[in-house]
């Protein structure tokens, strides 16, 4: 059979670059409370720190979805053994 390229395949292709965005999305969002110059949204939350909490969404969407992959992927590799 041809191979097909799978995005998320192998656990090491990207996922630090994940980790460090999320763990940089995550000191955003406990910074930002300190400062003292930056817009305030109603509710009291800074707009870094919404931009952060999105940023660190999207990080552990896509770390979870690589999880499934590499599981999914895992299993297919035993079945064709």
């Amino acid at each position: 059979m041809a191979a097909r390229h799978k995005p998320f395949r192998r656990p090491g292709e990207g996922l630090n670059f994940l980790l460090v965005v999320a763990a940089s999305a995550v000191a955003r969002v406990f910074l930002e409370a300190f400062r003292g110059d930056s817009l305030v949204l109603p509710g009291g939350f800074r707009t870094a720190q919404v931009v952060g909490l999105v940023v660190l969404a999207v990080s552990i969407f896509f770390m979870h979805k690589w999880g499934e992959t590499n599981i999914s992927s895992k299993s297919e590799e035993m079945q064709e053994v």
